[in-house]
């Protein structure tokens, strides 16, 4: 806080300043346009300033010689505020060199492409993973919590999407209480809609417990079986637009953190595609058709619909 006022992704460098706080520099003032107003002991922020205040700090105050001669500058001091200019500035450089595409890549791409089309190929199966590979999971990058320097942390909060914030426990055990008492409120209201006769099935209408993964059991796990002499081939994923990239990452990391979904070695899988719901909202599906083309068929009779009940 500087002047009541927030200040976000503003690097700060730690030093014992005595009973000051802070000391602002010049580079401070000329990024945010704030004059120093010394004989009322203020700082005038831009949307303060009058027309008053813009003319009197571009008009010249005649000043005795004695007051104009500059200090000899400490020569450590100096080189030590070269060295952080420097690299303050190496962090807001951009990169030098970014491929670009050229139209003769992409017209080499679209010819190859369209030759495999015409002669019927189809995309080759992607290399199987080295077993080592084996040994990993996945861990969703919203979970991970590192610490960093001060460089690091600058860099990250420049980065657009970043949030910086504090946090305590108090705050923390005060969500917490609030969880519980959401949890109260839901199981409250369940016992509310549900009727009387289906209390002991109160935990089947639980949102919380829907969202976790059930045990395994024998006689519940499904498994597919294919036809005999048949491999699952690959295919490859579906044309889509950023929208429909998004909510599918979106979906895939969700069901990640939630253990419906698992991280596959397999060296052949199905495409997806979204469709749009009435409410304007993305649903994902899959196209199995190639893999039930292939599944061993159950053959039994239909039960009745008087037998099931």
């Amino acid at each position: 806080m500087i002047d009541g006022r927030m200040q976000r992704r503003l690097p700060m460098l730690i030093a014992d300043l005595g009973k000051h706080d802070l000391i602002l520099g010049r580079e401070w003032f000329a990024e945010y346009k704030v004059l120093p107003d010394c004989s009322k002991r203020r700082l005038i922020w831009p949307e303060e300033q009058s027309l008053q205040d813009e003319v009197a700090s571009q008009l010249s105050t005649i000043l005795p010689r004695t007051i104009l001669r500059r200090p000899d500058p400490n020569s450590d001091h100096q080189r030590d505020a070269d060295r952080r200019d420097r690299l303050f500035e190496k962090v807001d450089r951009p990169p030098r060199y970014e491929p670009t595409r050229t139209v003769a890549e992409d017209r080499k791409g679209a010819l190859a492409k369209m030759e495999r089309a015409l002669q019927g190929e189809t995309p080759p199966n992607p290399p199987t993973p080295k077993e080592r590979w084996a040994q990993k999971t996945y861990i969703p990058a919203s979970n991970t919590i590192a610490m960093i320097g001060g460089v690091g942390f600058y860099r990250q909060a420049k980065k657009e999407g970043s949030e910086v914030f504090l946090i305590s426990l108090e705050e923390i055990d005060r969500i917490l209480e609030n969880k519980r008492y959401e949890r109260q409120s839901e199981e409250r209201e369940t016992k509310r809609v549900v009727p009387k006769h289906y209390d002991d099935y109160t935990d089947v209408f639980s949102k919380q417990d829907s969202d976790t993964m059930p045990p395994h059991r024998e006689f519940v796990d499904h498994k597919i079986i294919l036809e005999e002499g048949i491999t699952p081939r690959y295919c490859p994923l579906y044309k889509q637009s950023e929208e429909e990239l998004q909510a599918a990452k979106a979906y895939i990391t969700e069901n990640l953190v939630k253990g419906f979904i698992m991280e596959s070695k397999a060296p052949f899988a199905s495409p997806i595609l979204m469709a749009r719901k009435p409410d304007g909202g993305l649903r994902l599906c899959v196209d199995f058709r190639k893999l039930n083309s292939i599944t061993k068929k159950d053959r039994y009779p239909i039960p009745l619909v008087d037998e099931i009940f």
